[in-house]
Order: structure tokens, then sequence, then C-alpha cells
């Protein structure tokens, strides 16, 4: 078994490695969302009778960096200023694409305003009230400094989030022997170990935005012992010989697509998940030793590095941006 030992050690090395930046990237999201969601702003109504339209006539895109946490670009046609808030329109009808109330403004109005908006004094200038003309002015001085932040290249402070602690040697050892165990015994182990649940990261905050991961399509043989290929065929339903041909990492998930020979006959490919939402087990430990490669673990960690690196210089712009919209309230 002791081949068995180092690939499950190398295998639980890959996997810990790719919970970790999914755990930290799960608790940066959350700082975003949190700083979008927090109010920076409280301002009076006004008096106006008749909203004041501004025209805009501009393509409107957020930087890479904040377009998972707050949406993708529209065409701003027009700005309407009303007693109560500002409403931006788009070109495609009448319903506002953004509306900000005076009584309450997020870091996320304020962040689309310094995007929506270029000509603050246009906007100003068109209203009439005095109160709203305040607000206005007040909003604006806000959106300037969420656009220099957003746009400065100043270096970035780390996220608050606590940095990912792993298991210890000893819970490393008790999960390889459980593989090995596994391995061992089969059948018989599988009622004690089989569904065994090893927490890895959480995701709830990573549910909350859009993750549209690439498959990745290795399409290679796979060559397993004959212990495993018994273990497979009664899990899943296939027999050697085995070709692993798509990976693919969802939200909490690792997903593999494996072909090989159906019990009634035929060709038919099934999914195996080494990590399922969020855990693992020492099934999915051995699932993963013998199916996956290297290469296959890298392009999947560096797709979560990618939205960690969003979410890291997100986290300290916006954290900066509600510091300062904040001196100004």
């Amino acid at each position: 078994m002791g081949e068995v030992r180092e690939r499950v050690e190398r295998a639980l090395d890959r996997v810990l490695e790719y919970a970790s930046i999914v755990q930290r990237a799960n608790c940066c999201v959350g700082e975003v969302l949190r700083s979008l969601s927090a109010q920076v702003l409280s301002l009076p109504r006004g008096l106006l009778d008749q909203p004041a339209e501004v025209p805009l006539r501009k393509r409107v895109e957020p930087p890479g960096f904040l377009q998972r946490f707050i949406g993708s670009g529209f065409e701003a046609a027009r700005a309407v200023v009303g007693s109560g808030g500002i409403e931006v329109y788009s070109d495609s009808g009448a319903r506002g694409r953004l509306y900000v109330p005076f009584a309450r403004v997020s870091l996320f109005d304020v962040v689309w305003l310094s995007l929506v908006v270029e000509d603050w004094e246009a906007v100003a200038g068109a209203v009439r009230d005095e109160g709203v003309r305040e607000a206005v002015e007040r909003l604006a001085s806000a959106a300037e400094v969420v656009r220099a932040v957003l746009r400065e290249g100043e270096p970035l402070r780390p996220c608050p989030c606590p940095r990912w602690q792993g298991p210890s040697g000893r819970i490393r050892e008790l999960i390889v022997r459980a593989a090995e165990a596994l391995a061992e015994e089969g059948a018989a182990a599988q009622p004690y170990l089989w569904d065994w649940s090893i927490e890895l990261f959480e995701m709830h905050n990573l549910v909350r935005v859009p993750w549209s991961p690439r498959a990745l399509h290795p399409a290679r043989e796979v060559e397993v012992p004959g212990w495993l290929a018994g273990m497979v065929e009664s899990d899943l339903g296939i027999k050697p010989p085995l070709r692993l041909e798509g990976v693919r990492a969802t939200v909490g998930d690792v997903e593999l697509y494996v072909s090989g020979l159906r019990r009634a006959g035929g060709e038919g490919a099934v999914i195996a998940k080494p990590i399922f939402s969020g855990k693992t087990s020492p099934w999915g430990i051995l699932l993963a030793a013998y199916l996956m490669e290297d290469e296959d673990w890298e392009r999947l960690t560096a797709e979560q590095r990618g939205l960690l690196g969003e979410a890291e210089e997100a986290c300290s712009r916006l954290r900066a941006a509600a510091a300062l919209c904040k001196l100004l309230a």
C-alpha cells in the first residue's frame, strides 16, 4: 500500500491548497458584499416639484475586478433628479437602471454614480431646489472620491480575512490512513468510511456572485488498480477502460467526467466528485489520487486564484472608498 499512501498524500496536498484559496475567496467576497451594501450617506429630501433631466449618452463599464460584484455595463441615456433621489435610465426604455434614494445612499449606489456621471456641475445646475442641489453636490463629492479610489494605482491593503488554517499533521495522517483503509478493505470499509465528510471550505458568499467556470478537457486514459476499478464500478456503474473526459469546478464542487464501459453494455460517461458542497471524503481523496493529475489541479486552482485576486482588489478599494465617504457624511 506504499503507492496508495504516496498518491493520497499528494492528492491531499492539492485538495488542501485548492481549499485554502476557495476559503479565502469566500471570505473576501463576503467583505466586498458587506462594503457595497453599507450606507455611507443620508441626505434630506428636497421640495422639487418638477424632476430635472440631464442627458448622459455614454456606455458605462465597471472596472474588471468589480464586474462580478456590481454587474455588467449598460448604455446610460439620462439621469433624472427628483425630490427624493436620482434615477438613471438606459436607451432601452423607461425602466430605470439605477435608483439612488437620498435617504439611504449605499456604497453600491455611489460606485455606480461615479461611473455614470462625469459632469456633476451639469446635474447640479439643472436643479432649482436648493435642498436637492445640496444633496446632489454631496453625492458628487462622494462619487469623485470613489472614482479616484477605484482608478488609483496605489498599493492595495490586504483583505482583513484571517489566514486559512489547514488540518494539523495528526488530522492529515488520520485522513490518509482512512483512505488507505478504504483502499485495502474495500466493501468492508465502505459503511464506515465512504461518506465520512471532511469539511474543506465555506461557500455561502460565493453563491451570491456570478461564476462561470471553464471545463477542462484532458480526454486521457486513466490506469487504475483492480481494487479501485471494482469500487468505481460499484459506485459509478462503469468499468475499465476508463477515460477522464473533463474536469470542472463549480462553486462548491470539483466534478470529474469519466467515461467507461457500462455494466449493461456499451460506453457511457458519469460524474464523480472528489469535492462535494465544500467537503471531501476518503473516497473523494482516492478519486483525486488516481483520476487527476497535478496539471488538473493547477488549472482549477488558477481559476480560483483569479476570483480571489478580483475579490482582494475590490475589498481593498471598496473599504477605502467607504471610509472616505463616511468622512464626507
